[in-house]
């Protein structure tokens, strides 16, 4: 009893605070889960001025993560957690492990740093439908009164099908958030890891190694820059 306290101690002494989510990337987050929200209230309710003018904002802010997926933190980068299918099959398998038997079944017993191996690809494909619905509301309509702000490059009938098509995509975009939301819980309850909470305050506890490995998180000075240049590269896109 003694010695597995003692073991207890030791890891937890082992253990280190440190940052691991850099600020834009945190804003970036927690502001698009509530444009998403405003979104989805004004694309049912209206107005839909609003929606649309909500929906640039997004655009805006989807250009920007996708050049902050390069240039941004270690975590926050593409190449740090889009996996191979190999990986992501073995952490599938791993999830299936811990629903099944609990915490102790996954893989080491170290907390996770970053987006997980399915996570990675949850992401990517977050950020390709939401891609799909900004910019195909660029060119809907709803064939009374509103109409996206380059619906007049299109005909009246590739209008409506990029409607079609952004109608359709939001409820596939729907699913897949739950899906994430979920295996945040998942998480949370069965594997006892906390992803959410380093979302909020950027950093997490990690083992003395792996805190080592972690490096200086970039600057927000750029980030502002890269949503600068997204922000004028999507307003340039709306003014054809």
């Amino acid at each position: 009893m003694g010695s597995e306290s003692g073991e207890g101690e030791a890891y937890r002494d082992a253990m280190r605070r440190v940052a691991i989510w850099d600020l834009p990337t945190r804003l970036f987050h927690w502001t698009l889960v509530v444009l998403f929200v405003v979104l989805w209230i004004t694309g049912t309710r209206g107005p839909l001025d609003l929606h649309m003018a909500v929906g640039e904002v997004v655009l805006a802010m989807l250009a920007f993560r996708v050049a902050w997926g390069f240039f941004g933190s270690r975590h926050s980068r593409f190449a740090d957690f889009v996996v191979g299918a190999r990986e992501a099959r073995a952490h599938l398998a791993e999830i299936f492990a811990v629903a099944i038997h609990g915490p102790q079944a996954a893989r080491g017993g170290a907390p996770h740093a970053g987006h997980t191996r399915l996570g990675g690809w949850m992401i990517l494909a977050l950020l390709a439908l939401m891609a799909l619905e900004a910019t195909t509301g660029l060119f809907a309509t709803d064939d009374i009164m509103t109409e996206g702000p380059l619906n007049h490059l299109v005909s009246g009938a590739a209008g409506r099908f990029l409607t079609m098509i952004h109608s359709g995509a939001f409820n596939v975009l729907m699913t897949l958030i739950v899906v994430h939301v979920a295996a945040a819980f998942f998480y949370l309850i069965r594997k006892r890891e906390n992803l959410i909470v380093p979302l909020i305050s950027g950093r997490a506890r990690l083992p003395a190694e792996a805190a080592a490995l972690e490096g200086k998180l970039a600057s927000p000075w750029r980030a502002l820059l890269l949503l600068a240049a997204a922000a004028g590269l999507v307003w340039g896109i709306i003014s054809l």
